[in-house]
């Protein structure tokens, strides 16, 4: 029974090593680093289209207001 258990503990060391192994030669193996040009050019227009919605709130007098309000507070101790 002992031989036993050490063989198949032998048996799972061997597999896990191998395991390891096969993931280590695949990831190596990976040519896909980095963003393609369509990820560049997604990434491009939702950081216009962010920047955009922001500087149309800079602009409002909602915006102005509020930072009107903060520097009265800020400045009246």
């Amino acid at each position: 029974m002992k031989q036993l258990k050490k063989f198949a503990l032998t048996q799972y060391c061997a597999a896990q090593v191998a395991l390891q192994q096969l993931a280590q030669k695949r990831v190596g193996e990976s040519n896909e680093a980095g963003m393609s040009t369509a990820e560049y050019a997604i990434g491009t227009l939702a950081a216009a289209a962010i920047a955009g919605a922001l500087l149309a709130f800079a602009k409002s007098a909602t915006f102005r207001d509020m930072i009107t309000k903060l520097f009265k507070q800020a400045f009246s101790v």
